[in-house]
């Protein structure tokens, strides 16, 4: 019996530990979407919500066409849950970029997830006849803003205003070809930003639209296409990049979802898919060298006896 019970408590030495270790030391680490989106330039954010037992760490940003990246940014020095921004310059008008946060520590490498963005089009924000200083009206399509799980503000800019009265609304909805509403049809009599809150959205879901402005001859101009996602967890909260705290893994989510780590171990061990059935596993070999299996199987047999016989 003494023997089983050692054999039984090196078993889950083995098991365990390494699972201990590994979830004692990694870093809890997110990818927050872009902001401050332009033709040229995007703010990269990432968010580190747990040190585990790291005193220290080093954070940058990967970033590049593909999710292969292929540029990094410059390391700083992190020692305790924080936000963490980089502005990137220098990037290709209307192009897709990806990117995620990286926090190297003496336990290990840390990535938070994929994002990608698409900067803004030098080009695809007004007709073509609408030329600078033409006479025509001219909108642009700017990026959403206050993005929460029901509701988000929609932005848009007056770059050239046409003769007299001007119009300006949006179109929004799920379809980026028909989209299924508009919002309120507002004058603008001077060039600059336009916005309008909307409000009645869906959680975790995915939303187009456009800027729309018409002129007094009657004539329609359109923004191009954006896209934002809404959050799937509203806690009721705004972030700024920048600010320092601490946000807890189902709060984090709000932002981005969960983290990827190489070791394959997710962040919360209880929502592990392995953790069911190596529990089982270990029960049976407990019960196996323990004698309970064998000692139950022979009350069974004795009951059984007694009921043959006394019937």
């Amino acid at each position: 019996m003494k023997r089983r019970k050692l054999f039984f408590a090196a078993l889950l030495g083995f098991l365990f530990l390494p699972v201990a270790v590994i979830l004692a030391s990694e870093v809890v680490l997110f990818t927050g979407e872009a902001s401050d989106i332009t033709d040229g330039s995007a703010i990269l954010n990432g968010f580190v919500s747990d040190m585990g037992d790291n005193d220290q760490a080093m954070f940058w940003f990967e970033w590049g066409p593909t999710s292969q990246y292929g540029n990094s940014s410059l390391e700083e020095t992190i020692s305790g849950p924080c936000a963490q921004y980089e502005n990137t310059i220098g990037l290709q008008p209307g192009k897709d970029y990806h990117y995620r946060a990286v926090v190297e520590t003496d336990n290990g490498i840390f990535y938070g997830q994929d994002q990608v963005f698409t900067t803004i089009s030098e080009s695809s924000d007004y007709l073509a006849m609408a030329q600078e200083d033409s006479g025509y009206l001219r909108v642009e399509s700017l990026p959403a803003s206050e993005v929460s799980a029901i509701d988000a503000i929609l932005n848009g800019s007056v770059l050239e205003l046409g003769p007299d009265e001007n119009l300006v609304w949006f179109e929004w909805g799920t379809d980026p070809i028909n989209y299924n509403f508009s919002t309120l049809r507002a004058p603008m009599n001077d060039e600059g930003f336009f916005n309008e809150h909307v409000f009645g959205l869906l959680p975790g879901t995915e939303y187009h639209y456009r800027a729309v402005g018409q002129d007094s001859a009657g004539n329609i101009i359109y923004g191009r296409d954006v896209e934002f996602f809404t959050a799937g967890i509203d806690f009721g909260g705004t972030f700024e990049a920048g600010e320092d705290m601490f946000l807890p893994p189902d709060q984090a989510a709000y932002f981005v979802g969960p983290t990827e780590i190489d070791t394959g171990i997710s962040n919360n061990i209880f929502t592990d898919y392995f953790i069911i059935p190596l529990f089982i596993l270990i029960l049976l070999i407990y019960l196996y060298f323990s004698g309970s299996i064998a000692g139950f199987a022979d009350y069974l047999k004795t009951r059984f006896k007694n009921r043959l016989f006394a019937s």
